[in-house]
């Protein structure tokens, strides 16, 4: 079974987010960063459900089997649930 560890974030200033993630995949370790106009008014929020999608893409990629993902904002539990 391939697992992954992911530590995501999402950040807002003057309408635009941004997101980042660190992913590790055994020892591979892969970075992202990014960032767009917030059309959507949902600030930080938006960039760190970007940054989960991205992870779960990049994990779909490489085949990985189960991730662990440590987010900073409480309510994201709520999007996928």
């Amino acid at each position: 079974m391939r697992k992954a560890i992911a530590y995501v974030d999402g950040s807002y200033r003057d309408g635009v987010y941004g997101r980042g993630y660190v992913l590790q995949i055994g020892r591979k370790v892969l970075t992202c960063n990014g960032g767009s106009h917030d059309i959507s008014q949902m600030r930080n929020r938006c960039g760190e459900i970007e940054a989960v999608k991205k992870v779960v893409q990049e994990c779909l990629k490489q085949r990985v089997d189960k991730v662990v993902i440590h987010y900073a904002y409480a309510g994201i539990e709520n999007w996928v649930t």
